[in-house]
């Protein structure tokens, strides 16, 4: 599957689909790495169009051929109405073209990959329709050498429709289907055609996870590519691949024969071999499942909670003069800064811009509408809008404050694997506040509890999970840390 895709065409649907510009001033020219390959469109956008352009044209086949038989032999082989049967074809079709990855990278590399994918999802759509003809009787006795002529004329137009892709595909992408960025931080290796190489090493630049902002500055000018290579000295391996596993794109480091160790596979590069870190947290269907799953629930929630929201703000601004939100910046997906937006419960003159001091009980700091909405978890409802806009998750690893200390320790100094739990988009909920890891970070259990519950969270992640912390989340809304 597309491991590598940011399924990105609407910018409210899948985040923004061009490349951020909003670099820092300081870096170099050479810095600047762009994905783009055609007009503003990246390498992302174009494979989303082709994929959303390869299975309609799969999908028009399919009718075309049914329409097709039906009209040389209407009455021979389907005596049922033929819109009854074709509205069953289409949706299965859709489904199994979708779940055995008939429109993926693999598939656009390779022609005959990609028909066939096709034609196994045609052919188990058959199949579901012959077990529904059998148990229900609907069509009633349907020729059989009909509905084969049926599946031989799809399959034709299947593969008239993969050729067309074929050349689409050669026409706008070439050989660059993957973007790759091959980043040098004090080593080299000699980059194919059509890859991005930026000499990080000669602007000082490398992850030191001990700086967010410089592992925000490399996310940010990694941002949509498909693939990062990074070539560096011995003793930058193991910042880099953190670095890499805590990204939202397909990761790998060069290495020597001696060294293909602790990765998830091996790649290459020109003629060098690669130590793969990572390949993406999700794959494109998972990762339309939960954006499409964030974006339905969020929006019923907002409608649903509106009046409440409302009311909300008007005791916000009665009790206390100052904004209705609050706005902070966190470590978002891909360890890229965004804006966390919260319900102001605090006043404005004591609040905590970077979150160094954690609320504590009967704290000083809070309004007394504030209390109330930190009580019950209503001050995080507005990070609904962080859901609609991209930004955040229903579920996913919550996003702390830049200044979030364990004891006297900042997160990232008391475990290192702290930036690999920002590979998904953070969460309203996740798997360790249901497991009651919330409140104050007093000493570093508190976050290693937290830490490990996020980590197991990336690496076991379904629907169903996220539907079960959804649930169990209610069970929590009110709690004794809540202050």
């Amino acid at each position: 599957m597309d491991r590598y895709v940011k399924f990105s065409a609407v910018r409210i649907l899948w985040g923004s689909c061009f490349v951020d510009q909003r670099l820092d001033a300081s870096f170099s020219q050479q810095t600047q790495a762009s994905p783009v390959i055609r007009g503003r469109w990246t390498a992302q956008t174009v494979r989303v169009v082709l994929y959303a352009a390869s299975l309609g044209l799969d999908t028009m086949s399919v009718i075309g051929a049914f329409l097709l038989t039906d009209w040389l032999e209407p009455t021979y082989w389907l005596p049922a109405p033929s819109l009854t049967i074709l509205g069953t074809i289409v949706p299965l079709f859709v489904m199994f073209s979708i779940s055995r990855e008939a429109q993926s990278v693999e598939s656009f590399r390779d022609f005959y990959l990609g028909l066939q994918r096709a034609v196994s999802a045609l052919t188990a759509t058959f199949f579901v329709e012959i077990t529904l003809f059998f148990l229900t009787h609907l069509g009633g006795d349907i020729s059989r050498l009909g509905f084969l002529g049926f599946f031989l004329v799809s399959c034709a137009f299947l593969l008239a429709s993969h050729a067309l892709v074929n050349i689409a595909v050669k026409l706008w992408l070439g050989s660059g289907i993957v973007a790759t960025l091959v980043l040098l931080d004090g080593a080299s290796v000699e980059a194919e055609s059509g890859m991005t190489v930026i000499n990080v090493g000669k602007d000082g630049l490398w992850p030191d996870l001990g700086k967010p902002d410089l592992v925000a500055k490399l996310s940010v000018m990694s941002q949509g590519f498909d693939r990062i290579v990074v070539a560096c000295e011995e003793a930058h391996h193991f910042a880099w691949s953190v670095f890499l596993q805590g990204s939202d794109v397909g990761g790998e480091v060069v290495i020597g024969p001696d060294k293909a160790l602790g990765g998830v596979g091996i790649g290459r590069c020109s003629n060098r071999d690669t130590l793969i870190m990572s390949r993406g947290p999700l794959s494109l269907a998972n990762r339309v499942q939960k954006r499409v799953f964030d974006l339905v629930v969020a929006s019923l929630l907002l409608i649903l909670l509106a009046p409440l929201l409302i009311i909300v703000g008007i005791a916000i601004v009665s009790d206390s003069p100052g904004p209705i939100l609050f706005k902070q910046r966190r470590i978002g997906k891909g360890n890229r800064y965004f804006e966390i937006l919260k319900f102001r419960s605090m006043r404005v003159e004591a609040t905590d811009s970077d979150g160094s001091q954690s609320a504590a009980r009967n704290d000083a700091r809070v309004s007394r509408v504030g209390q109330i909405i930190r009580r019950t978890s209503i001050d995080e409802l507005p990070q609904l809008l962080n859901v609609i806009r991209g930004d955040m998750s229903l579920v996913g690893p919550r996003p702390h404050p830049l200044g979030s200390l364990a004891g006297s320790q900042l997160f990232w100094d008391v475990d290192q694997h702290y930036w690999q739990r920002h590979s998904l988009r953070p969460g309203i909920t996740g798997l360790a506040q249901i497991r009651g890891y919330r409140g104050a970070t007093d000493n570093v259990a508190d976050l290693e509890n937290r830490l490990r519950c996020d980590l197991e969270y990336l690496s076991n992640w379904n629907m169903l999970l996220d539907l079960r912390i959804m649930l169990a989340t209610f069970r929590v809304l009110v709690h004794e840390k809540a202050y």
